[in-house]
């Protein structure tokens, strides 16, 4: 559930919004979709995720 949520703040953040996440996918851009969100993740990832482990 944790995952999910940070998946679509994620995407939202980096992708520019749903919106345009979709208008790429439709152009067939899905690299660059793919490129953002993993950027996206990796960012929200060391931000909220990254401490709680390295607490741990």
């Amino acid at each position: 559930m944790l995952i999910a949520l940070v998946q679509a703040i994620a995407f939202r953040r980096h992708a520019g919004g749903i919106g345009l996440g979709l208008r790429e996918l439709r152009l067939g851009d899905v690299n660059t979709v793919q490129r953002r969100y993993q950027v996206g993740l990796q960012a929200v990832d060391s931000r909220l995720i990254g401490r709680r482990v390295n607490r741990k």
